[in-house]
């Protein structure tokens, strides 16, 4: 399968450092994260989460070494499709069910599926600045 038009632009980096690949690899290992954290807090009574679960500052990923651009994005879309099935298969009480960071600050799955949004939504409009630095 060849690669999407879009992959040499992704690795392509912007003036500011960043790149397509970065924010790729943000999401899905970012939303990886929170799809587990989601399943301990709704299978465990309040278990101890990593705090990168809700805290971007302590998030730093890199690409699996070899993976390619195409790579990445199949497994974005299989870890959006995982993550909406968790999402729509939770019983609506469940939704406040607790957990906590290591630090012991307090959350919800209701706060996890948030976080899930938020961060899609944040690493889309940062991947379209940085494509747009590369115009």
């Amino acid at each position: 399968m060849p690669a999407p038009p879009a992959a040499p632009m992704l690795a392509r980096t912007a003036p500011d450092g960043t790149n397509g690949t970065s924010h790729l690899c943000d999401v899905v290992s970012t939303l990886t994260l929170v799809e587990r954290a989601l399943t301990q807090v709704l299978h465990s009574d309040d278990p101890a989460l990593h705090p990168a679960v809700m805290d971007p500052t302590v998030r730093d990923w890199d690409p699996p070494v070899g993976t390619s651009i195409e790579t990445m994005l199949e497994m974005l879309d299989q870890q959006c499709d995982d993550l909406a099935n968790q999402v729509a298969a939770v019983y609506t009480p469940d939704w406040l069910r607790p957990g906590h960071v290591a630090d012991g600050d307090p959350l919800t799955a209701l706060d996890l599926a948030h976080e899930a949004v938020r961060v899609g939504a944040t690493n889309l409009e940062a991947l379209r600045r940085t494509l747009s630095a590369l115009d």
